[in-house]
This record gives structure tokens, sequence and C-alpha cells, in this order.
């Protein structure tokens, strides 16, 4: 299946390392959980508007986002501005909406993440 997503490609997340300055040691088991910071997301949103970057850089970026944002609902943090600026820029790059909708479709997401995806 085309739109079926497991996680980023090694490649994607060299490059998405570089340009967000994440402290990525190579050794991370769930590359998306363990570098998603809450100081970043102004810069994932921008990575993820850029449609210079290949599909696999955008579903890490976007998987990276999504992760980020999870994480800010699940300590009760306010996402009320990010969820629709992730489901606007999901909406409008329908590859890599597909691709987190099956990925997240394994997990179990808090609310934020449902609405972004829907």
């Amino acid at each position: 299946m085309q739109d079926e997503y497991y996680g980023p490609a090694p490649n994607a997340r060299v490059t998405i390392n570089r340009l967000l300055a994440l402290p990525a040691t190579g050794d991370e088991q769930d590359w998306e959980i363990e570098l998603a910071d809450p100081n970043k997301v102004e810069g994932m949103f921008e990575l993820l508007a850029d449609r210079s970057l290949d599909l696999e850089e955008r579903s890490a970026v976007a998987l990276l986002l999504t992760h980020t944002v999870d994480e800010l609902h699940d300590d009760d943090e306010d996402t009320s501005a990010l969820v629709p600026r992730l489901r606007s820029l999901l909406a409008s790059d329908l590859e890599v909406l597909h691709r987190m909708r099956f990925y997240w479709s394994q997990l179990q997401t808090s609310d934020a993440i449902q609405e972004a995806l829907n």
C-alpha cells in the first residue's frame, strides 16, 4: 500500500536533524519520540511547509511535529493554536497526510492529533 508509513527513512532523519539542529546521536530507537522538542515547533512548521523537501523528509518532519504536539497535549499544554496549523499543512500535502493517518492509526492518539488528522 502506497500510504503505509512506519517511520522516517535514515536519510530523512539525518536531513531533519541537520536542518533543526537536533541533538541526535544516531542511536535513537524512537527518533520521533526522543527528539520531539516544543522549542523547535516553529522550525518544524517551517520545514513542513517547505516543498523543496522530498516526501521522506516532509514525512519525517510531520511525524516529529505530530509527536511534539501530542506530547504537549499530554502535558496539558495549550495546543489550540498548533492543531489548526498542523491540520492545514497536512491537508495541503495529501501524501504526507495519508502517511500520518496510517502511522497514527497504529497508536493511541490524543484528541489533538485526532483533530489534526481528520
